[in-house]
């Protein structure tokens, strides 16, 4: 990159007789060897280099032959959970307060029978994750629940490890569809700091 040589991944290795060690499957990352986006102002075609070559060790008894290989430059920004909570509040469009209105209203409905009718609904309004209570409540699009969770611990929990599902139900859905929810945001206004449920 730009002249330099990047590391490849730590090896893993051969776990057994036959096995060869081979490198980690891990991206290589080449942020320090790129340069600054000041130089796009001062100099006129400005270009980073990335030139890629490898080499193949081919085992002459069993004929290995290289592979066909492609390559992906994935440009990625890192955010602070603070960021990310940050970024989603000012940037991301919240979820309007009759999407939510409409669930609490399909959830009466299944719950009504002959015998038996919903009167209330319980909701917790402390996160999940930190037991504390919640500041920017958000969900999923997806989540069939109307309870929220607080948008900074849920951050702050998969930075440190991730596994990006919903603290409530359990399920995995796309980070994408993570909002915020106005109609918990007001029932949260409406019940007070010191209300926990």
């Amino acid at each position: 990159v730009n002249g330099w040589e990047i590391g490849l991944p730590p090896m893993i290795p051969a776990s057994h007789a036959g096995v060869k060690p081979r490198h980690q499957a891990k991206p290589l990352v080449l942020t320090q060897k790129l340069r600054k986006r000041t130089f796009q102002q001062s100099e006129q075609g400005f270009s980073d280099t990335v030139e890629i070559s490898w080499y193949h060790n081919s085992d002459k008894e069993k004929g290995v032959v290289t592979p066909t290989l492609a390559y992906t430059i994935c440009i990625v920004r890192s955010h602070t959970p603070e960021e990310a909570t940050r970024r989603m509040e000012k940037l991301k469009r919240p979820r309007p307060k009759d999407v939510s209105e409409k669930l609490l209203k399909k959830k009466a409905a299944q719950a009504v029978n002959d015998d038996l009718q919903q009167t209330a609904q319980l909701m917790k309004l402390r996160d999940p994750i930190s037991l504390a209570p919640i500041k920017m409540p958000v969900r999923f699009d997806s989540c069939q629940h109307l309870d929220c969770f607080d948008a900074a611990s849920f951050l702050t929990m998969n930075y440190a490890k991730p596994s990006w599902s919903c603290p409530i139900c359990r399920k995995r859905f796309a980070f994408g569809t993570l909002r915020k929810d106005l109609w918990f945001e007001d029932l949260m206004q409406r019940a007070g700091d010191n209300t926990r449920e």
